[in-house]
């Protein structure tokens, strides 16, 4: 992609992960400080949705020359979609990390994550909220997978509830209700919120060389060369992604592209899963919630990515490449060979 910048990060995270897999000491402090970040954005996502000037200084402070930068919905950040995954990694590790762990929550616990849902709902987003959400329901439902039935009724009654509470709150927040207005729009679009025309470029491109694909990069280049691109270009954005990253991954490394990032990613979040038994309790932060709030956050990586760029945004795969390296520190460093040696293989 000519762009020397990504490559000296992937090359940082690579080398990182290598080094941090060996050891546990580090999680519990990086999983606080994930949590501690997205909670200081929830805050002032909140505290500007309910006090708006307080937001003006803060933009002339520090987003003057981000036009995205206009409201409560964006944040103590520069655009309202990079609010909206911050929130996200917070609202999972939080609360799919209560969830492995399998305590009975504290108040103040249940109260934060709300405050990340509610905030989420603010940023009018749907790709992450839906994704979060998908992300702590498969969570809930596999942790209490031996009690299937009753896990089931619970969750389909909290759902109903759900859905009433964010009815009736969307009759008096404005925020809320925008949010919910933007799945009417999109279920009445046929075009799936403009972005059909992207997967079909994407589409061509993967039928005219399905194995391999067209190179790294080459979707924007491609879409640029059509009337799509000139549209877009014309709007201000030089530079289009898919919205899909499996679409993407197809038309510019085709088959085998795809799946050397499908296999690994699928097999480490399976692994994982079922090896989480044996890393039980711990307390807040201890194994188990560290390993689930990563999980969870895989999960939501995953999804987003059918909806989202979340492989070329950094606010995306950095938290990614985290949870990754985290599962195999938790389930790898305590896997020995006959001879005594410390042997990081997670299945």
């Amino acid at each position: 992609m000519n762009n020397l910048t990504l490559l000296v990060v992937y090359t940082i995270l690579s080398v990182c992960m290598y080094a941090a897999s060996g050891e546990k000491g580090w999680i519990p402090t990086c999983i606080k400080a994930l949590v501690a970040f997205a909670a200081f954005h929830a805050t002032c996502t909140i505290a500007f949705w309910l006090f708006p000037a307080l937001y003006a200084p803060v933009k002339a402070t520090f987003f003057s020359s981000s036009y995205m930068a206009s409201d409560y919905r964006s944040g103590f950040t520069a655009h309202y979609s990079t609010n909206s995954i911050y929130l996200s990694f917070g609202l999972v590790c939080w609360a799919c990390g209560l969830i492995g762990e399998k305590s009975k929550p504290r108040a103040k616990d249940v109260i934060l994550g709300v405050a990340f849902l509610f905030a989420l709902f603010l940023t009018t987003k749907r790709g992450p909220l839906v994704a979060s959400v998908v992300a702590v329901s498969i969570c809930y439902l596999f942790v209490n997978r031996d009690k299937f039935t009753g896990t089931a009724l619970k969750a389909l009654i909290i759902v109903m509830l759900a859905i009433l509470a964010v009815g009736v709150l969307a009759t008096f927040v404005p925020g809320v209700e925008a949010t919910l207005q933007r799945f009417v729009e999109l279920s009445e679009d046929e075009t799936g919120n403009g972005r059909s025309e992207l997967y079909d470029c994407a589409w061509s491109m993967f039928y005219s060389n399905p194995l391999f694909g067209s190179g790294w990069g080459s979707y924007s280049k491609y879409v640029a060369t059509t009337s799509l691109g000139a549209m877009y270009n014309n709007l201000g954005f030089t530079s289009m992604s898919t919205h899909n990253v499996y679409l993407q991954l197809l038309a510019e490394t085709g088959i085998v592209g795809l799946a050397l990032f499908l296999v690994p990613a699928a097999v480490m979040l399976i692994a994982a899963m079922r090896r989480s038994a044996a890393h039980r309790g711990g307390g807040l932060y201890g194994e188990s919630f560290c390993l689930w709030a990563c999980v969870g956050a895989q999960i939501f990586f995953l999804v987003y990515c059918f909806s989202g760029n979340p492989l070329y945004d950094p606010q995306c795969y950095v938290p990614y490449f985290i949870s990754c390296v985290t599962v195999f520190a938790i389930c790898g460093i305590d896997v020995k060979r006959k001879d005594g040696e410390v042997h990081g293989n997670l299945q």
